[in-house]
């Protein structure tokens, strides 16, 4: 039923509508062949490059991640699986560099921290990708994939390194995973994050970070954020007929 409505009205929706569509479905190993391949083949290409770079489906890709993104990729890849955050020593094992001590990242403020914290309550963790990557050196793949991933690991780690109360964090993980895992597995998560060393923590991040470039595809998140604010902003006036449609016309160009 979801593949025949979803291919019925994927052709009649806006790009950016697509575009979140794909966002979606990618993390999902088993999602509907024939719209991934929809979406792979998308006239709009900045979609068909998302899907073919992210999705973990089998969908030709069309245009190949390269060696760099791929290996930075990986590195995540192997924390999350690795799910290390047990002890201490388990998350040292995980650094690439050991010995490395310099950290390239730094904490944000309290204030940073809880005015995120109040977006991904209120929005989800897509509100979140932006900052959480320009803060810790990341890709938005990579804060995507910590966000989104079955083990949390990887966005405790983000999110003690960045300097997030215990509070907030507990908050953002019964948010993102509450309904996921069990309250026993809920529990030991957030016994487990307490005692995460903040400096190891950035020392992670640090060693996952890359020179690879922001995609572009990131830009339409974060332009479509910026236009839901504005018309939040204007309110009642959108209701005017001749302000509506100078609005919409706007938003098209």
């Amino acid at each position: 039923m979801y593949e025949e409505l979803a291919l019925q009205h994927l052709s009649s929706v806006s790009a950016a509508s697509r575009l979140k569509v794909a966002h979606l479905l990618c993390p999902i190993s088993h999602a509907p062949e024939a719209v991934m391949k929809a979406l792979a083949n998308d006239h709009d290409q900045m979609i068909g490059e998302y899907v073919a770079l992210n999705s973990k489906s089998k969908v030709t890709p069309l245009h190949p991640a390269t060696p760099a993104d791929e290996a930075q990729d990986d590195l995540v890849d192997l924390f999350l699986e690795r799910a290390p955050i047990s002890s201490f020593a388990d998350l040292k094992e995980s650094l690439t560099d050991p010995n490395a001590s310099t950290d390239v990242i730094g904490p944000l403020s309290e204030e940073e921290c809880f005015e995120l914290c109040l977006r991904g309550l209120k929005y989800g963790h897509t509100s979140m990708v932006g900052q959480l990557a320009h803060a810790c050196r990341l890709t938005p793949d990579q804060v995507h994939q910590c966000c989104t991933h079955s083990n949390p690991d990887g966005f405790i780690v983000m999110l003690v390194g960045l300097g997030f109360s215990s509070r907030m964090l507990d908050q953002l993980l019964v948010r993102f995973w509450g309904t996921l895992v069990d309250t026993d597995r809920m529990r030991d998560l957030q016994k487990a994050a307490i005692g995460v060393n903040k400096k190891l923590a950035r020392q992670l991040i640090s060693s996952w970070s890359g020179t690879v470039g922001q995609p572009r595809y990131h830009s339409i998140f974060e332009a479509t954020e910026t236009v839901v604010r504005e018309l939040k902003a204007q309110g009642t006036s959108l209701t005017r007929p001749s302000h509506y449609h100078a609005e919409l016309a706007t938003l098209k160009a």
